[in-house]
């Protein structure tokens, strides 16, 4: 007995136009999730390197001051780091050379050039910033503060030898003498809304935060 056994016909199916727009927008809709992820994944990196460039730059000045460290020909001169309000891009590294625990040279732009004091001006890259610095007042439990008409206008934060406590001397546009602080808060943002923030405590420790 004979089977007969038909030909069996090969067929190559390909995409559909349905099928094809669909597979694109998938891979569009990945990809800007992916493309979204990665800007917040960078502005979160980056917001905090700048808060360790604080703390290291705090670290460095409390490492100087307590050091024999000469400049200018001082081999004494307390060394701190002075943030102001209005220069929320940047902030400076300097000598304390006439012994006032403050920066004098406010005036200064994004360089040394002219000043007696500044040793160096660390310029915020990106769209980060020194959003705004607090003050704790211990007695009462309350805080100075730079932003929204607070009393801040600056803030230096100095080292001298021996004592490794840090000094802290505040620019206000507030009557009365300058209270007793217990720590200082610098407050960093990004355009986006990460935050941290870098505490300076009296006792010369300093730690980085949310």
């Amino acid at each position: 007995m004979k089977i007969a056994i038909g030909k069996i016909k090969n067929f190559r199916r390909g995409f559909t136009l349905i099928e094809l727009v669909i597979s694109i927008a998938i891979f569009l809709l990945v990809a800007t999730v992916a493309l979204f992820g990665y800007g917040k994944f960078r502005e979160s990196i980056t917001i905090t390197n700048l808060s360790y460039d604080v703390a290291l730059s705090i670290r460095q000045a409390q490492t100087y001051g307590l050091s024999v460290r000469e400049f200018g020909g001082a081999f004494d001169a307390g060394y701190g780091v002075h943030f102001s309000k209005d220069r929320p891009n940047s902030f400076v590294l300097f000598a304390d050379i006439n012994g006032d625990k403050k920066f004098n040279d406010t005036g200064i732009g994004n360089s040394c050039e002219d000043s007696s004091e500044c040793v160096s001006v660390f310029l915020i890259g990106g769209q980060n910033r020194i959003n705004y610095f607090c003050a704790k007042v211990p007695f009462p439990d309350t805080s100075e503060c730079s932003y929204n008409g607070g009393v801040l206008e600056a803030m230096d934060i100095v080292f001298t030898r021996p004592n490794t406590k840090a000094n802290f001397t505040a620019t206000r546009n507030a009557g009365g003498s300058q209270p007793n602080y217990e720590s200082v808060d610098i407050h960093m943002a990004s355009e986006g809304g990460k935050s941290r923030t870098v505490t300076i405590y009296k006792t010369g420790q300093i730690s980085v935060g949310q």
